[in-house]
C-alpha cells in the first residue's frame, strides 16, 4: 500500500457485491445453561470490573434446581435444544428494561457486598435496608406498568398449548395442569372429568 494522506481522493477501478446472508446464533441446549450461568461474563455487554467468579448465578448446589424451574415454567426442550414458551416471553417483557432483576451485574454488586459484610466492612442493616428500597421500588413500577401491558397473544397461545384433547363428557378442551388432565368447563358447568398423570403408582408398606 502507498502512503496514503488524510483527504486524498482515490478512484475504484472494479468492485464486485456478494449476496449472501447471516446465520442466527445457534441455539442454547439444555447443557448450555449451566455452562452460562457459571461463566456469564461473555453474555455481558459491560462486565464493569467484575471477577468472573463474581458474576456466576446460582451456586454448584442450586444450578440445576434453577434449570428445572425454567423447563416446568418457561422454556421447552426438544432434541435437547432449548426454546421458549409463551409464558417465559410474557415475563421477559413483563420485566422490560429493568436492569437491577435482570442483570448479571446485580448478582456481582450483591457478591461483593456480601464479601465485604463478612469480612467486617459492610453492614448487614444497610444491605437488608437496600433490599427491601429496591423491593418496593420495583413492585410498584411494575404495578404501574401493568397497566400498558397486553399479553393476550401470549395467553391465547398458552391456553392451546395447554389444549391436549376434548372432554369425553361435554366437548370442552382438556388441559393439561402440573399434575392431571381437566376439563376446562369445571368451572362453568362443573363437569368433572379429570384423569390424574401418575395413574399407578408402587408404593413400599412397611409391616409394624
Amino acid at each position: 500500500m502507498p502512503d496514503i494522506k488524510e483527504g486524498e481522493v482515490g478512484t475504484m477501478l472494479s468492485g464486485q457485491i456478494k449476496a449472501g446472508s447471516t446465520n442466527p446464533p445457534s441455539r442454547f441446549s439444555l447443557g448450555d445453561l449451566i455452562k452460562i450461568m457459571c461463566n456469564p461474563a461473555p453474555y455481558c455487554a459491560d462486565k464493569e470490573d467484575f471477577k468472573n467468579s463474581e458474576l456466576q448465578l446460582g451456586t454448584e448446589a442450586t444450578r440445576s434446581g434453577i434449570v428445572s424451574i425454567l423447563t416446568k415454567r418457561y422454556v421447552n426442550v426438544s432434541k435437547n435444544l432449548v426454546y421458549m414458551l409463551p409464558e417465559g416471553r410474557v415475563l421477559i417483557e413483563a420485566l422490560g428494561e429493568n436492569n437491577y432483576l435482570t442483570s448479571v451485574l446485580t448478582s456481582g454488586r450483591m457478591e461483593r457486598y456480601l464479601k465485604q459484610i463478612q469480612k467486617g466492612e459492610g453492614s448487614v442493616s444497610s444491605f437488608v435496608k437496600r433490599t427491601e428500597d429496591i423491593t418496593k421500588e420495583i413492585v410498584e413500577k411494575l404495578i404501574k406498568d401493568a397497566d400498558s401491558w397486553n399479553f393476550i397473544e401470549y395467553a391465547n397461545d398458552i391456553h392451546k398449548a395447554e389444549e391436549v384433547d376434548l372432554c369425553k363428557k361435554c366437548g370442552a378442551p382438556v388441559l393439561e395442569r402440573e399434575t392431571f388432565y381437566g376439563c376446562n368447563n369445571f368451572k362453568k358447568t362443573n363437569c368433572d372429568f379429570r384423569i390424574s398423570k401418575v395413574v399407578a403408582e408402587s408404593r413400599s408398606v412397611r409391616k409394624t
